[in-house]
């Protein structure tokens, strides 16, 4: 290992766009795995730093009600203590001297990782999903034991919006997700944002099937219009493990 690859070892990564905006991921995530990532815009000798609204849109997604301006109050208060504002477009934004541009990083990732405590705290998240990741990773892997499986791909959309999928399994891009609403717009959203790439035909759901069926059905046959679906029963059939193990 060497300086060249060591902040893509340590899972950041930079994509920039032609507008001379840089996209930055981190190692960092959400509550459900998505990667926590930001937007520069150099201007001369300040620069920019944003989330581009995707913090909003993101507690949208795992069904936090932010519809109400009212609901913002926690992010602005938190932006607000970390020296960031929270625009009326609900835009993450902060400023700085280009020489000052550590700190201001620093920041704004103190800011989203208090967000991911309060989305945590908020959900009720448990151990339950994580279990539910290492489980459809493990049958993944068991069912092609040639294809590797790598955590948290990063798609970038025709909107500039990054998109954090679940794996990248070979050639496909998979989501593993409960049956609910939320979790089927999130779904619906990326693949709109990628319906002309040739990314959208690789995404693959995998729906949790095993306690609600008729609510899995009902979300599958929304989804199959645009992606592929794989029931968790089926994803299990196909790995070879008996159905009866649960």
């Amino acid at each position: 290992m060497n300086c060249a690859n060591l902040l893509g070892a340590l899972g950041f990564s930079c994509h920039r766009f032609p507008t001379g905006t840089l996209a930055v991921s981190t190692p960092f995530c959400f509550a459900d795995g998505d990667v926590i990532h930001f937007y520069l815009d150099d201007f001369d000798s300040t620069v920019k730093i944003s989330d581009n609204s995707d913090t909003l849109f993101h507690l949208s997604t795992v069904g936090l009600d932010i519809s109400d301006r009212k609901k913002w109050r926690f992010l602005r208060q938190l932006a607000e203590a970390h020296g960031l504002q929270l625009e009326d477009t609900g835009e993450l934004t902060g400023r700085s001297q280009s020489t000052e541009l550590p700190d201001l990083v620093r920041r704004y990732v103190g800011t989203l990782l208090k967000v991911v405590d309060y989305e945590r705290e908020q959900r009720g998240i448990s151990d339950e999903t994580e279990q539910y990741l290492a489980e459809v990773e493990f049958y993944l892997r068991a069912w092609h034991v040639d294809r590797n499986v790598v955590p948290h791909p990063q798609i970038v959309g025709m909107s500039g919006r990054l998109h954090i999928f679940d794996f990248e399994y070979g050639d496909q891009l998979v989501d593993a997700v409960r049956p609910n609403s939320n979790s089927t717009g999130s779904i619906l959203r990326k693949a709109m944002d990628l319906a002309d790439d040739e990314n959208a035909s690789r995404i693959l759901v995998v729906m949790d099937d095993r306690d609600d069926t008729e609510r899995a059905q009902a979300e599958t046959a929304i989804l199959s219009r645009m992606v592929s679906v794989l029931g968790m029963q089926q994803l299990r059939r196909v790995a070879g493990i008996p159905s009866s193990e649960h």
